[in-house]
């Protein structure tokens, strides 16, 4: 069974110009003027075009004339051709099922995808502390970009050669062992576990169990 894979749209207003907004929504117009995926769209492009062109008045009129009044009424128009835009953007995710080449067709682009993290980076600065209970210690490190949970291990022995045991998994970058013998010296460390990756181990911490 074949994955379809779908596709965001992405409305790209963010930081744009007012006259770089009418350049937009004039290309949109464009775009979808008898553009057969979206005959639904057709009855709106009129009053597009026009928000654009009075966009576009109120451009010239600020740059030639100023003013407080044609500041404010530019900010104006501003704001509804990117409403406009906005909603237009909307029904083409819906209209279009998310298919990439439906999106680009109305002259929108589409979202990129993140990346899988793939490496992980080793855990940093493992501590271990006493919180002032018998037979606990308290464990802490830096958070590691990408790792859904982390894998806390201890040992009793020699930590250079003795068989490490999984204490227990946390989605925290801190873990509280229990049950702990007192005056017994315990070794810890710690690996990050991601979507597709794994990372090293941190470097060991040591501390005697009260």
């Amino acid at each position: 069974m074949s994955i379809i894979k779908t596709f965001l749209v992405k409305l790209g207003l963010s930081g744009l110009t007012s006259s770089a907004l009418v350049e937009k929504g004039r290309n949109h117009v464009t775009m979808l003027t008898d553009n057969p995926n979206y005959p639904t769209l057709q009855s709106e492009l009129a009053d597009t075009t026009k928000a654009c062109d009075d966009l576009d008045a109120a451009n010239q009129e600020m740059l030639f004339n100023g003013g407080k009044i044609a500041s404010e009424k530019k900010r104006e128009l501003d704001s509804a051709l990117r409403i406009r835009l906005t909603g237009i953007g909307q029904q083409v995710q819906v209209i279009s099922g998310g298919d990439k080449a439906k999106i680009l067709s109305a002259g929108f682009e589409v979202r990129k995808s993140a990346e899988p993290i793939t490496k992980l980076s080793q855990p940093q600065d493992l501590r271990s502390s006493l919180p002032g209970f018998s037979g606990l210690v308290d464990l802490d490190w830096e958070v590691v970009r990408g790792a859904r949970y982390y894998n806390v291990w201890f040992t009793a022995g020699d930590p250079t050669t003795a068989q490490w045991q999984l204490a227990g998994s946390t989605t925290k970058s801190r873990y509280t062992m229990e049950k702990l013998t007192p005056g017994t010296t315990y070794s810890f460390r710690v690996n990050a576990v991601g979507a597709r990756a794994e990372s090293i181990f941190s470097d060991i911490t040591s501390i005697m169990a009260a």
